[in-house]
């Protein structure tokens, strides 16, 4: 059985930040999607720009880490300027 194998594929919702639009002054929810499986895969994708923020894999020994390189929030501020998905 591989990583990627798995019977059951759950998906949750959450809050990741607010963006405030520079041009309109309007303020939105930006909102965190995680897919996990039973064998330690998890990918997170936010509604920022369709955003992959995390991949999640366990390496040969289970140890689950993030392999993406990126941003944890949107309080950086050089993240870019994407349009809500």
């Amino acid at each position: 059985m591989g990583i990627f194998d798995s019977n059951t594929v759950t998906l949750e919702q959450d809050d990741f930040g607010t963006f405030k639009d520079p041009q309109t002054g309007v303020s939105q929810t930006i909102r965190r999607f995680t897919w996990k499986n039973g064998n330690g895969v998890s990918v997170q994708v936010i509604n920022y720009g369709a955003t992959v923020i995390a991949i999640n894999l366990p390496d040969k020994n289970g140890k689950v880490d993030d392999i993406t390189l990126g941003y944890d929030s949107l309080d950086v501020g050089d993240f870019p300027l994407y349009r809500l998905t």
